[in-house]
């Protein structure tokens, strides 16, 4: 060799046994793929918003120690994002609608 580095055709070069070999899939498919599986998500709908502890206790004009005792009664339920705790907006509505 000279030390200069050889051009290799990639398409001669086989590393694994043609059983074995991974199917090639071009970006634009992939990426169609993926595509249509996100479109098939449902986003949940604009009242079921998940808000902070904070902000259900000043929506029910109450403190966040009562927003605790709410969710240990099970009158309000604690959806955790990783392990931050939300509420619902829908259930805080329903609780400023029809009382606790």
């Amino acid at each position: 060799m000279s030390g200069k580095a050889e051009a290799v055709d990639s398409e001669k070069v086989s590393l694994l046994p043609d059983e074995n070999r991974l199917q090639d899939v071009s970006w634009s498919e992939t990426n169609s793929k993926t595509m249509n599986t996100l479109s098939t998500i449902k986003t949940a709908p604009v009242q079921d918003k998940l808000i902070t502890k904070k902000m259900a206790a000043q929506r029910l004009s109450v403190s966040t120690r009562t927003i605790d005792r709410m969710a240990a009664e099970g009158s309000l339920e604690k959806v955790f994002v990783g392990s931050a705790p939300r509420f619902r907006n829908s259930d805080i509505d329903r609780i400023v609608e029809c009382g606790l």
